[in-house]
């Protein structure tokens, strides 16, 4: 039996893991696992070769089999953070923490340890010199809270820039991605050890005060004596059970270790000193040290009688293990300590303005730092440490000058207000100092401190090789803090910018939206994808106090978002709770992060806030750092009118605000971030969330959103050429980029790879992931590997969730060269090189398809976006997308072996909405179970399997709708909704119907209004009676409102006839420009306001922008007479309208304006519009008679009596039956069967 490759235990992302062998220590010349990103995740799995482990299979082949799940011994070796404490934090005359504050470049590669990101902090006291300010303190919070964004976040590009020339290394002054101002090598280097900051000869003292025997005091004699350079890494009295809730253990009592042994490069040792007392002891020591064991710390206890004799087994296991772990000594000192000294120098400048230690606006700063390199590199961050002043508005406290001195010489540097410094080196004679800092890299925090003879405040900063991370609560308080806008300039914003994420200036639209949210304010972000929206609340989320918490609707998502987080940008405080924590068993211990205010950025689904235990936890962490920001992301998720809704995002809004709001009820600012969003699904988001859209700047919009790198194709084929089809479009590709086949297709493990991505409709139906796969790997001959929800045939779920995590990690690590994917790889993915993307079915909208093919060309540069259209019967599909066809007769009428790219994106759309009876059965059901009264109730309900949980929940959604249900929480382990039920009365459950049709579709709230009863006799009645309006408006206009979007997109593929028609069509459709507000205007004010209508129609001279913002539109109000009649009208206009749209929109438009009123004559307004559009077509279209003429029978066909139709029957036509014009004109169509088009579904049958 083989050896199975395990998975990383750490983060199943890394992938497999790597069969190494040792070098050295007593394992040497044996074989372990290593995670395959070493140095980047140091984990090890034991290599057994009498492993349990069943033989593996390709992964990807078919008929995958279920496998065993090995068994990790390090799966509970995790990285929890935790406030540490020890036996060296005592000290009467210092205030002492332990921080981690690590350090990295963008541009090299060191594996900087332990060692380098923890370090011992201790401040001198004086009288007067811990005076708290909490104005001072929000600059300090801030600026600690970006030094401790990640275990080893990057500095300052320009420092690091700095750094290079100091040390004579070559960079090429190249741009990875458009506007990154980091660094690149010419030459690449990777530094893998960063060996031991101790000379063995250095004379130290050790704090044997802090022992608490004598047999402690001999124990550290001896071991100084034998190992002089590693005796200062003992750690006294450190915490047992912060180490066991470091890896993620549930321990909350107060017991201690005599030594904790933590060797830079090393593994943790505890070391028990075992005096008589622990004869008594014995089976209770042993079970902790099987504890520590588990989570791979091993314990040695030496007895008395071995201290007395320097001598002994356990000793001598202390001894091997320090052996083992002899380090090299530093080389690079300045290249490698170099930056960890100036984080640390810049942790100390953040605990001097916190307490008070630097005042007025001149600061001195005496500094000892051995690497002389720090105070080279500092100068970059001043302009950064004054923009945090005077955005907090504190003006007035902010420095003018800071000077640092070292060795006698003064550098100074002046402000100037504007991002750059005047320096100056000056004798220090004379100055004042405020502060004396220390950066003692070498030593240790169990060395005695300096004795200090003089009132100058000092701070050391030692290093301290912990495995943990050690934070302790954020600065500044539970309650929230808003900044004000005239303290947000853009120059300083943009300083903060270029340190944390190294990019020159902001995209369009970042700047805006970001001042939004620090002003306090909710935000609606519509940004193409692509333009960077992350950076918009990664940014705001630093700046402010406390957690930030983004929604997000898929696993990968998230997975990717931390992923960019921690790799590019170094941010990894980050919390992600999904299905796959709480798989792993990790979610409990995430929760407990999350209480602890440990995370920075917190990602969920909107599922998670339904959770009573998450509410929970952010209940807990509130009371003692704000939630800061809520992050929608995408946004259009949360409306119904959008194809990527969920229940579960119906109360979002609601439950953002009353479960983060602050102690004192303030709730956070709210971000909504989307890349594209029809106008329905914008107010509809606006509404749930509650964002208030009249206010200025509360929605961030583009000038364009034009990606001119992405370049079009279409492509069209009858479904028996579907396969070859993409296979040959597969096959063109090196040709359209000018590349051979076989460097095209090979992947290089590095950025300049060709990705690619195949979206596929379905996962095993038409079009499956799994065929599509076998087509990309014929064509490319490389592995392709796939990603879906769910999982295809053959697949066990449980194997297909890690192996779709390790497919997406290869293919974003450039180890595979494509993925064919389903949408669920689509939404928000961050990878710059992807050259090609492929769609082999339809989309259901426009939006979906911008936003999918935007995964390409994220770097700027060319990629190709390939539409394949697969239709059966155009004809067919033209009748099943009319806007009469009922819902039931879509499907029915098409056999499995004919479908295509329309009949499949049809049978998702028709699965989503079951009836109007069905669903009005559901709700009556569960609104009879809730009983509502006019109290306040809780109730529960139980569901059995996932069909009735999903019309449990589609019912409760339509009963918060209604105003009887005010908020609810799931428990999927117990089966059940825990559902609040509002005090309710009869009456007000049609007033929320009212509210909820006046703001969706306020034209057609005329014809609902008369139908409601606005005074039932009892609530059953008004469920009964409501509900069922309720769900036909549904029906009547936001499944109408999808059908209609796929319509637009089929439209697009169809009628382009090349790639930059498709672009244009489709930046048509999505740019507002001029046109899109004022057709918003006018179905606003008055939707029957001919003359308006006219003086739009008369104004435009691009037909095609009208026809892209009319068609939109219409997936908002797929109903409206005057859009309808407008997006027609456009047809006529265009230089190459279609005859089929044109009759197809004019007749619908025209049926819905008959029968707009029943209060109203309505046949004035007919013969206006008539009047207006023969008016406008004569003048304005280039093919007038032919579409005056088929106006015309379109309205015979209606059975419009009209003046100007007969004039113009009178004036054009001899004899009105035969219709010479038509043939003159050269309309091959068949207008009486397309005529057909605009009756019901049994006049099409009879026609036929």
């Amino acid at each position: 039996m083989t050896e199975l490759t395990p998975i990383c235990p750490i983060n199943s992302a890394h992938g497999p893991m790597t069969k190494r062998m040792a070098r050295k220590g007593k394992n040497a010349g044996n074989y372990f696992w290593g995670c395959s990103t070493y140095p980047k995740c140091k984990e090890i799995v034991n290599f057994s070769t009498d492993s349990d482990f069943q033989e593996s299979t390709d992964p990807n082949s078919e008929g995958h089999q279920e496998e065993q799940e090995p068994e990790y011994p390090n799966r509970g070796r995790v990285n929890n953070p935790v406030t540490w404490h020890d036996g060296t934090l005592q000290h009467p005359a210092w205030e002492i923490s332990h921080e981690t504050v690590g350090v990295s470049l963008r541009s090299m590669h060191i594996d900087y340890g332990n060692t380098t990101k923890n370090c011992f902090v201790a401040i001198q006291h004086r009288d007067g010199s811990n005076s708290f300010d909490k104005e001072r303190v929000k600059v300090a919070g801030t600026l600690k809270k970006i030094l401790q964004r990640g275990e080893f976040p990057a500095i300052h590009p320009h420092a690091e820039q700095n750094l290079y020339d100091i040390l004579g290394l070559a960079t090429t002054g190249v741009q990875q991605t458009p506007g990154d101002i980091s660094p690149v090598l010419e030459t690449t280097r990777q530094i893998t050890d960063v060996g031991l900051p101790v000379s063995p000869t250095t004379e130290y003292e050790i704090r044997f005060d802090l022992l608490e025997s004598d047999l402690e005091v001999e124990f550290v004699e001896i071991f100084k004596s034998e190992f002089p350079e590693y005796a200062r890494w003992l750690i006294p009295q450190a915490s047992y059970d912060l180490l066991l809730q470091a890896a993620g253990e549930d321990s909350q009592e107060s017991r201690r270790c005599d030594f904790l042994l933590c060797l830079p490069g090393s593994e943790p040792l505890v070391i028990e000193i075992d005096g008589v007392q622990h004869e008594a002891q014995q089976v209770s020591d042993r079970e902790r040290d099987k504890t520590l064991e588990k989570i791979g710390i091993k314990t040695v206890r030496v007895a008395t009688e071995e201290i007395h004799s320097r001598g002994g087994q356990n000793f001598e296991l202390i001894r091997n293990h320090v052996e083992e772990t002899r380090s090299t000594q530093v080389t690079d000192t300045a290249l490698i300590w170099g930056p960890v000294q100036l984080h640390r120098l810049l942790l100390a400048i953040s605990e001097s303005i916190r307490l008070g230690l630097v005042n007025g606006k001149s600061w001195y700063f005496e500094v000892e730092d051995e690497t002389d390199v720090a105070l080279e590199l500092i100068g970059t961050y001043l302009p950064f440490i004054e923009a945090l002043f005077k955005i907090w508005g504190l003006h007035e406290l902010a420095p003018e000058t800071i000077g640092f001195i070292e060795k006698g010489t003064c550098k100074t540097y002046r402000l100037d207000g504007n991002g750059s410094c005047e320096v100056t080196t000056e004798h220090s004679e004379g100055l004042d100092v405020n502060v004396r800092i220390l950066l003692e890299y070498r030593n240790t925090p169990f060395e005695k401190l300096p004795n200090i003879d003089s009132d100058t405040p000092h701070i050391v900063v030692r290093s301290l090789s912990m495995h943990i991370q050690t934070y302790g609560y954020q600065l500044g308080g539970a309650e929230s803090h808003a900044l004000a806008e005239t303290n947000l300039n853009a120059n300083n914003l943009r300083e903060i910018l270029r340190f944390i994420f190294a990019k020159d200036d902001f995209r369009e639209g970042q700047l805006e939206a970001i001042v939004e949210i620090l002003s306090g304010r909710d935000v609606a972000v519509l940004l193409p994808t692509g333009a960077g929206k992350s950076i918009i609340y990664q940014l705001s989320g630093l700046l402010l106090p406390g957690c930030t918490l983004i929604i997000d609707p898929l696993v990968a998502l998230m997975e990717d978002q931390t992923y960019v987080m921690s790799e590019t940008h170094r941010i990894s405080r980050t919390i992600t709770i999904s299905s796959q924590s709480t798989a792993r068993g990790e979610t409990p211990m995430l929760l407990e992060q999350i209480r602890r205010g440990n995370g920075y950025f917190i990602f969920v689904s909107p599922e998670r806030l339904q959770m009573q235990d998450f509410r929970d936890a952010l209940q807990a962490v509130k009371q003692v750092t704000p939630i800061n920001l809520c992050v929608i992301d995408e946004a259009h998720c949360v409306s119904e009118w959008g194809h990527d809704f969920r229940t579960s995002y119906l109360t979002l809004g609601n439950v953002l605000r009353n479960t983060c709001c602050t102690p004192g009820g303030n709730a956070p600012p709210l971000a909504a971030l989307t890349g594209t969003a029809s106008r329905a699904v914008l107010k509809d988001v606006l509404f749930q969330l509650q964002i208030n859209q009249d206010a200025e700047n509360s929605i961030i919009k583009p000038k364009s959103f034009d990606r001119p790198e992405l370049e079009f194709m279409i492509r069209k084929c009858d479904t028996s050429q579907d396969e070859a089809t993409l296979g040959g479009t597969i096959t063109s590709l090196p040709s359209n980029f000018g590349s051979g086949a076989q460097t095209f297709f090979t992947p290089t493990g590095k950025n300049n790879t060709m990705s690619g991505l195949t979206f596929v409709a379905t996962v095993k139906g038409t079009h499956n992931i799994v065929n599509a796969s076998a087509i990309m790997k014929e064509a490319t001959g490389q592995d392709v590997r796939m990603y879906s929800g769910s999982p295809p045939g053959g697949w066990n779920p449980r194997d297909w969730e890690r192996v779709k995590r390790l497919n997406a990690r290869s293919f974003k690590d450039n180890e595979v060269i494509a993925l064919a994917t389903t949408k669920a790889f689509g939404m928000g993915i961050d990878k710059p090189n992807i050259r090609w993307v492929i769609h082999w079915g339809l989309p259901n909208s426009l939006e979906a398809y911008y936003q999918e093919v935007g995964r390409a060309g994220r770097d700027g540069k060319r990629a190709l976006c390939s539409l394949i259209l697969t239709e059966y019967d155009p004809k067919r599909n033209q009748q099943l997308l009319a806007a009469d066809r009922e819902l039931s007769e879509i499907n029915a009428s098409v056999p499995y072996s004919q479908r295509d790219d329309v009949t499949t994106a049809l049978f998702f759309h028709t699965g989503t909405f079951l009836g109007v009876d069905e669903e009005l059965e559901s709700l009556i059901n569960v609104g009879g179970n809730l009983d509502p009264q006019s109290a306040r109730q809780e109730h529960q309900l139980a569901w059995e399997g996932n069909p009735e949980q999903e019309q449990i929940h589609r019912a409760i959604h339509r009963l918060v709708i209604l105003g009887v249900i005010a908020d609810y929480t799931v428990d999927y382990s117990g089966r059940n909704f825990d559902v609040t039920v509002d005090g309710v009365q009869p009456a007000d459950i049609p007033e929320a119907l009212i509210a909820f049709i006046k703001r969706s579709q306020p034209q057609s709230f005329e014809q609902y209004s008369q139908s409601i009863n606005l005074e039932p006799s009892t609530i059953t009645a008004a469920l009964e009676e409501c509900g069922k309006l309720l769900i036909e408006f549904v029906y009547d206009t936001i499944e109408k409102s999808r059908r209609r979007s796929l319509r637009e997109m089929w439209i697009a593929a169809s009628q382009s006839r090349d790639g930059e028609t498709l672009r244009r069509r489709i930046l048509d459709y999505l740019t507002e420009g001029d046109i899109g507000p004022v057709l918003e205007k006018l179905l606003d004010e008055d939707t029957q306001n001919v003359t308006e209508w006219k003086n739009l129609w008369e104004s435009i001279d691009d037909a095609g922008e009208l026809r892209g913002a009319s068609a939109r539109l219409l997936a908002s109000y797929p109903d409206s007479p005057m859009l309808l009649i407008t997006r027609g009208l456009t047809e006529a206009l265009a230089s190459a309208g279609n005859d089929t749209e044109f009759i197809l929109n004019i007749g619908k438009g025209l049926e819905n304006l008959q029968q707009s009123s029943q209060t109203v004559d309505i046949d004035p307004i007919v013969e206006s519009v008539l009047k207006s559009l023969f008016q406008t077509i004569e003048n304005s279209s280039e093919n007038s008679m032919k579409f005056l003429i088929i106006l015309t029978r379109v309205s015979r066909e209606l059975g419009i009596i009209s003046n100007c139709v007969n004039q113009f029957i009178d004036t054009n036509w001899d004899d009105e039956d035969t219709d010479p014009e038509l043939r003159e004109f050269g309309l091959t169509i068949n207008i009486e069967r397309l005529l057909t088009l605009l009756k019901p579904l049994e006049r099409i049958e009879n026609a036929r």
